[in-house]
């Protein structure tokens, strides 16, 4: 079994090669959370204080509580916005058919259309894993189209 320490520091190693890919093109991801100092600050706190019952996320509320709405400090859960993306997977499936056809992930190798294709059409019943991939596939896409040397590119060809 993983410890806490243990998995943000896998996570935190995969977000490092993510900031170095994306570095490469101009547009670094960054991680805050993920910092050595920050996790190391975490990891000292008490683990009956990062975590309890009827508290969600305590340690980010106080973090947060010079900077957050009061209402967004006062949640006792986490937002639960399944039927929502759902209901917008449905209503905008020609939109996300659309981006695929251009797709530059797709063009450069990057992305299955035809997998995506099947996630469009079928879901929601593909459920979670098919969500998750047309999520990552609809954001990946955007960055890429809004990098300045497409965009640079994009006009030359015109």
């Amino acid at each position: 079994m993983s410890t806490p320490d243990s998995s943000v520091r896998t996570i935190a190693a995969s977000v490092d090669g993510v900031r170095v890919l994306t570095g490469r093109v101009g547009a670094p991801v960054h991680a805050p959370y993920l910092d050595d100092h920050v996790v190391a600050a975490c990891l000292a706190v008490r683990l009956d204080q990062r975590a309890a019952p009827g508290a969600y996320k305590p340690l980010t509320r106080a973090a947060m509580r010079p900077v957050m709405p009061a209402e967004c400090l006062e949640r006792t859960t986490k937002g639960e916005f399944s039927a929502d993306i759902y209901q917008g997977l449905r209503r905008h499936r020609d939109q996300l058919l659309t981006l695929l056809d251009g797709s530059l992930l797709v063009e450069r190798g990057l992305a299955d259309a035809t997998a995506l294709r099947r996630a469009c059409v079928r879901t929601p019943a593909e459920g979670v894993l098919g969500v998750m991939a047309l999520d990552v596939f609809i954001a990946a896409e955007n960055w890429l189209r809004a990098l300045p040397a497409y965009s640079a590119q994009e006009e030359s060809c015109a």
